[in-house]
Order: C-alpha cells, then sequence, then structure tokens
C-alpha cells in the first residue's frame, strides 16, 4: 500500500469509531505515543501523555505499518519540544520510529557496556 492509501484506510477505520483527524493530528498521536514509550525506557521526561483515545488511533496505524514521516516529525517537535531540547529529542524520535529495534539494541548496549 502506499502512504496515501494507508491514510485513507486508518481515516475510514477511524471515522468508524467517530474518530476524525487530519494526517497532522494522527501523527500527532503516534509521536506522543512514541514520547510515552521513550519515557517509559527512562530516555527522557515528557509532559505529554497518550490518551485511550490516541492509543487507539496508533494500534490502526501500526495495524497499517503507517508511520509519521521524517518531516512530520520535525513539524511536531518544533511545536512542542523546548527549543534546547529539540535536535535530541528530533533525533530519538526519528530513529526510534524508523528503526526501533536498532535504536533499542543501541540503548541497550549503552545501558550495559556504557558504548553504543
Amino acid at each position: 500500500m502506499t502512504t496515501e492509501e494507508k491514510y485513507k484506510a486508518i481515516t475510514e477505520k477511524l471515522k468508524n469509531k467517530n474518530i476524525d483527524f487530519d494526517p497532522i493530528h494522527i501523527s500527532s498521536m503516534v509521536v506522543i505515543g512514541y514520547l510515552n514509550d521513550l519515557a517509559k525506557l527512562g530516555l527522557i521526561e515528557t509532559e505529554y501523555k497518550i490518551t485511550e483515545m490516541g492509543e487507539n488511533v496508533r494500534a490502526i496505524c501500526e495495524e497499517f505499518d503507517w508511520k509519521p514521516s521524517d518531516l512530520e516529525i520535525r513539524e511536531i517537535v518544533l511545536d512542542i519540544v523546548d527549543l534546547k531540547q529539540q535536535a535530541p529529542f528530533l533525533y530519538m524520535l526519528t530513529r526510534y520510529c524508523n528503526d526501533r529495534e536498532k535504536f533499542l539494541a543501541e540503548v541497550e548496549r549503552f545501558r550495559e557496556y556504557g558504548e553504543v
């Protein structure tokens, strides 16, 4: 499926749950979910918490293997993260989104051995 087809399928499923979001709002829910994941790992602190509706949006996105683009992540980070922390947040969120397994393996290696 193309990104457009995935988005269309996601919005149809969301409409069945009476949720009507545009692409940036869908991306925002997914990114906030990523922030929560990184906070649970102890990598960041965040004031944002994903709601039950946000978790529903995220689950539907994962069902279609849909992820926010790097540009969408950047837009969200620039909007919600303090200027001094934007670069590390952008780096971690982009890595987590694009190659979660490798990123988490590097975090684990760093925790075990102090190196990546």
